[in-house]
C-alpha cells in the first residue's frame, strides 16, 4: 500500500474510526479542528491535498479542506523524503510554512500524536 493513496487513508481511518485512545484525546481539544497540507509538484507535476480533521475522532482525506483552521504548504518530494525519513528515525526538513493559525497546532499536537500511534501502517513510498 502506498503512502498517503486512497487505500492507506481508508486503512488509517478505520483504525482511529472506534480507538477509544483517539476518541479520547479528542474530547481535550477546545473545538473540532481542520488541518491540511498543500503540497506542489505532486505525481504529474499535480497539487497535492492531505486534510487531517480533529471531530469526535481523527479522520484523514485526501481532499482540499476548504477553510483549514492552518494549512501546511510546501513541495511534495521534500515532504515524502521528510516522512520517509522520520519513519527509519531520523529527522529531515519537511521545508513547509504555514497558513493560518499555526497556534492551533500546539493544541492538536498530543492527539495528533495519538492518531499516529493508532493508525501509522506499513506503507511504501513513491520514489521520489
Amino acid at each position: 500500500m502506498e503512502f498517503m493513496s486512497v487505500e492507506h487513508v481508508a486503512a488509517m481511518n478505520k483504525l482511529l474510526q472506534d480507538a477509544p485512545d483517539v476518541r479520547s484525546a479528542c474530547t481535550q481539544l477546545s473545538r473540532a479542528r481542520v488541518v491540511s497540507y498543500l503540497l506542489t509538484g505532486g505525481p504529474n507535476g499535480e497539487e497535492v491535498h492531505w486534510t487531517i480533521t480533529f471531530g469526535d475522532t481523527v479522520q484523514f482525506s485526501l481532499e482540499e479542506a476548504s477553510s483549514p483552521d492552518a494549512r501546511f504548504v510546501g513541495d511534495w518530494t521534500q515532504m515524502i523524503r521528510a516522512v520517509s525519513a522520520g519513519r527509519g528515525g531520523a529527522q529531515v526538513d519537511a521545508g513547509v510554512s504555514i497558513d493560518g493559525d499555526g497556534s492551533v497546532l500546539a493544541g492538536i499536537n498530543t492527539t495528533l500524536e495519538t492518531a499516529r500511534a493508532v493508525a501509522t501502517v506499513p506503507v511504501e513510498f513513491p520514489s521520489v
